[in-house]
């Protein structure tokens, strides 16, 4: 199964590279990002419809076992064990879906990364709109204990919760070595009504953010807003 980090394959990510450090030193390295992460959800994909067969099979074995509990062929601790069996291989399959998500995720933001450094710096309380991401530079002091008022936010406005992808690090950014310890992301198009409204509200507060319209034109693959200063700078500390 793929439950190992994958930590080589040619590249080491994130903390502190110098300022000084040069754009083609940043595209190389996003470069390693994404093809090992597009390596990385691949194998995830397949491994994703091995365990939709798996759910299904034991889907189909809850079924047939209600049926012969009903007639008393088997006992109910029988019944309980396939439904057991099923919610396991439920959660499994959930989990491979997140790891794919998050590994989307990433690639999403490393191909931002060479496209923000061929940009101007924003100043503090800066906003611009260009090159398929939305930035702002707010200047509050960020961190994951605020993440209530945004969510109290947005279940007020929309009736619904807010739908966060990621909330610090998951198990994909450690295993990609993608520092994301101090930042959330949500899933929302930031072109969507909801998406709009989470960024007036995210400005009206000064809080930074990065929002990514998606990978490809036209495409909504990838697309989600980023809350908090974004992790852009990379290092070759080797892990």
């Amino acid at each position: 199964m793929l439950r190992r980090p994958i930590t080589a394959m040619g590249f080491y990510l994130l903390l502190a590279l110098p300022v000084a450090a040069g754009a083609a030193d940043m595209s190389r390295l996003n470069a390693d990002v994404i093809r090992t992460a597009s390596e990385y959800r691949d194998q995830l994909i397949l491994q994703q419809k091995l365990e939709d067969l798996e759910v299904y099979r034991r889907q189909r074995e809850v079924d047939s076992r209600a049926g012969m509990l009903d007639k008393g062929y088997i006992s109910k601790s029988e019944f309980e064990q396939s439904k057991t069996a099923l919610a396991r291989a439920q959660a499994k399959l959930a989990d491979t879906q997140q790891r794919i998500r998050d590994a989307e995720t990433i690639i999403g933001e490393a191909e931002a990364r060479t496209k923000l450094a061929s940009l101007p710096p924003l100043p503090s309380g800066g906003y611009s709109e260009a090159g398929g991401f939305v930035r702002f530079n707010g200047t509050a002091a960020w961190s994951l204990s605020n993440a209530g008022q945004i969510e109290q936010f947005f279940a007020a406005r929309f009736g619904r919760p807010l739908p966060v992808s990621a909330r610090g690090e998951s198990e994909v950014h450690r295993q990609m070595h993608f520092d994301h310890r101090n930042a959330m992301d949500v899933a929302l198009h930031p072109d969507s009504p909801e998406g709009r409204a989470l960024m007036e509200y995210l400005r009206k507060e000064n809080i930074p953010f990065l929002a990514f319209r998606g990978r490809v034109a036209g495409s909504s693959t990838g697309a989600h807003i980023h809350i908090g200063n974004p992790s852009l700078r990379l290092t070759g500390v080797k892990r």
